[in-house]
C-alpha cells in the first residue's frame, strides 16, 4: 500500500522520485552515472585533481541527499541495505584515498561499482512491481466499471419493463372497465328492445281479456299471451346463456363451442355447423384463455344473427403448425364464416391507437373481439365483401 500511495503522490521514473525540497531526482541510475565520473578520474590517476574532487563531491552529496530524501524512507524496506552499503563503502573509499592507500581505494571502488549494480537491479525489480500493481489496479478498476455499467443497464432495462408492465396494466384495466360498460349497455339495450317491449305488449293483451265478452276472442288472446310468455322465457334464457360462461373445468373449449353452435342454430334457425380437428391441441390453455376464445366466437355468431342476414354459419377449429405459432410451439386457429350480405370491415391498427375512421369502427362487438384477441397475444382478422359473406379468422398461441 505504501508503494501504491507513493506512486500516486510522487511520479516515478524507475522507482525513484523527486525530492520535494530541492527538486533533485534520486534514482539508482543517476547514482551510477555520478560514480562513473569518479571511476574515470580514478582510472586515469587524476584523484588529486580538482575535477576528481568535484565528481567525488557530487556523488557523496547525492548519496547524502538520497539517504535524507522521502524516496529512501519509503523504499528503505527494499533498498535500505544496498544503499547503506554504498554509503559505507564510499566513506571507506574516501578514507583510503586520504591515507594514500591507492590499492585499497581501487578495491573499494570495485565494491562500490558492484553495489551500485545491485542497487540498479533492485530498483528495476521495484519498478516492475509498481508497474504490475498499477496494471492490477487498472484491471480491477476496469472490471468494476464494467460491472457497474452492466448493473446500471440491467436496472434501466428492469425499470423499462416495469414501466411497460404498468402501462399495459393501466391499458388492460381501462379495456376491462370499457368492456364491462359495453356489456352492461348491450344487456340494457337487449332487455329494452326485446323483453321490455314484449312485456309491455303482453300487459296490454292481458288487460284486453277482461274487456272482451266473446269467448272465442278471449281464448285467442289467451293463446297469444301463452305463446308470448314462452317466447319471453326463451329470450331470458338466451340472455342468461350469453352472460353465464361455460364451465371449462368439466368441459373443454371444443364441447363448449359445439353446445354454442347447437343452441345458436336451434334458437336462430341459421344452419350453424362446426368442424373441430380430432387431434386438436390446446396445451396449457387456461380457463380464462378458453373463455376469451369462446366469447370471440359467440360475438361473431351474434353479429351474423343481427346483421348478416345469413342462412348458414360455419365454425372451424384447427391446431396451428408449429412454425405459424408466433410466441410458442403450438397454437389454435379458429374461423367463423357466413354466407350473408357482407360489409366493409374496419381496419385495425394496433400501433396506431385502434381502428381507422369509418362507420364500422364504431361497432363495439368487433372492437371487443380485437381486444380479446390482443389479451390472448393472438391475431384476429376480418375478411368480407358486400354480397360475398364474411369470415373472421383468429390465431392464438397456446404455449411458450
Amino acid at each position: 500500500m505504501l508503494i501504491l500511495l507513493y506512486g500516486f503522490l510522487f511520479p516515478l521514473k524507475s522507482s525513484g522520485a523527486e525530492n520535494a525540497i530541492g527538486g533533485q531526482k534520486y534514482t539508482a541510475h543517476r547514482a551510477a552515472e555520478l560514480w562513473l565520473d569518479v571511476e574515470q578520474e580514478l582510472v586515469f590517476g587524476l584523484e588529486t585533481g580538482g575535477q576528481f574532487h568535484q565528481s567525488m563531491y557530487n556523488f557523496t552529496a547525492y548519496m547524502d541527499g538520497f539517504l535524507a530524501s522521502p524516496v529512501y524512507r519509503i523504499f528503505s524496506f527494499s533498498q535500505g541495505t544496498v544503499v547503506q552499503s554504498v554509503a559505507d563503502l564510499t566513506a571507506s573509499f574516501t578514507a583510503a584515498l586520504e591515507a594514500g592507500r591507492r590499492a585499497d581505494a581501487l578495491a573499494l571502488a570495485m565494491e562500490i561499482h558492484r553495489a551500485l549494480i545491485r542497487w540498479q537491479e533492485l530498483d528495476g525489480e521495484l519498478a516492475d512491481s509498481i508497474n504490475g500493481a498499477y496494471l492490477h489496479l487498472f484491471l480491477i478498476f476496469t472490471f468494476l466499471m464494467a460491472v457497474t455499467t452492466l448493473a446500471v443497464w440491467l436496472l434501466y432495462q428492469a425499470l423499462g419493463h416495469a414501466r411497460k408492465r404498468e402501462q399495459q396494466g393501466e391499458v388492460f384495466s381501462r379495456e376491462m372497465m370499457l368492456a364491462l360498460e359495453q356489456e352492461r349497455s348491450r344487456i340494457a339495450r337487449e332487455l329494452h328492445d326485446t323483453v321490455a317491449q314484449d312485456l309491455h305488449y303482453l300487459a296490454l293483451r292481458m288487460g284486453k281479456i277482461a274487456r272482451v265478452s266473446d269467448a272465442g276472442e278471449r281464448n285467442a288472446i289467451c293463446a297469444e299471451v301463452a305463446a308470448m310468455q314462452k317466447g319471453l322465457i326463451r329470450q331470458v334464457r338466451s340472455i342468461c346463456d350469453t352472460l353465464v360462461p361455460p364451465d371449462f373445468i368439466f368441459q373443454g373449449l371444443p364441447d363448449a363451442l359445439r353446445r354454442l353452435c347447437y343452441d345458436y342454430g336451434k334458437r336462430t334457425g341459421i344452419d350453424c355447423r362446426i368442424d373441430i380437428q380430432d387431434t386438436l391441441y390446446l396445451g396449457p390453455m387456461t380457463e380464462e384463455m378458453q373463455l376469451q376464445c369462446f366469447r370471440i366466437v359467440q360475438e361473431a355468431l351474434a353479429n351474423i344473427e343481427k346483421h348478416a342476414e345469413a342462412s348458414e354459419a360455419i365454425v372451424v377449429v384447427r391446431s396451428m403448425p408449429v412454425q405459424k405459432a408466433e410466441e410458442g410451439g403450438a397454437g389454435v386457429f379458429i374461423s367463423i364464416s357466413d354466407d350473408g350480405k357482407g360489409f366493409d370491415p374496419p381496419v385495425y391498427r394496433p400501433g396506431a391507437g385502434g381502428f381507422s375512421a369509418g362507420s364500422a369502427s364504431a361497432h363495439w362487438g368487433i372492437r371487443g373481439m380485437y381486444e380479446r384477441a390482443a389479451i390472448l397475444r393472438g391475431r384476429l382478422g376480418i375478411e368480407s365483401e358486400k354480397g360475398e359473406g364474411t369470415m373472421v379468422k383468429m390465431e392464438i398461441p397456446v404455449s411458450n
